[in-house]
């Protein structure tokens, strides 16, 4: 039998909640008097799976980006940060997505507003991490030994 392994995640569901503000309401799992803790319970979940899936992105996006994946014990504290404010940017594309009304025909009073998820900002505080490639050029010298 294989072992599953879990994936590696540079933030958590609490980094990017500490960060962003979000809550189980803003994605319609609210809490609401009446509910059983299982309702509780089920809400939460899906909350937390949600969270999850924004961060295994932001983590693949970050992996991408640097050709380099870190081990849970040396995730450095930028690419946490970094990761939570790529999961930020994915709240508010989503929330923007949410509110902002469909345009009507004709009707360009709307300004449309742009969410990056991935900024070029972000990427400058990652050039630390950003694997080299390897060029296939040795150094030293050759030496052919003839017969001469």
């Amino acid at each position: 039998m294989t072992k599953k392994t879990t994936p590696t995640l540079y933030c958590s569901a609490e980094d990017v909640i500490k960060l962003t503000g979000v809550k189980l309401e803003h994605y319609g799992y609210k809490i609401k008097q009446g509910d059983s803790k299982k309702q509780q319970e089920d809400k939460q979940k899906k909350f937390d799976k949600l969270l999850k899936n924004y961060i295994k992105t932001a983590t693949s996006m970050i992996d991408k980006y640097t050709k380099n994946s870190f081990k849970p014990s040396e995730i450095p504290d930028t690419v946490t940060l970094v990761c939570s404010l790529i999961v930020s940017n994915i709240i508010a594309y989503a929330s923007v997505r949410r509110e902002v009304p469909v345009r009507k025909k004709d009707d360009w009073s709307q300004d449309i507003v742009k969410v990056e998820i991935f900024p070029d900002e972000l990427k400058e505080m990652l050039d630390d991490y950003v694997k080299k490639e390897e060029t296939g050029k040795r150094t030293g010298s050759i030496f052919a030994i003839t017969g001469d």
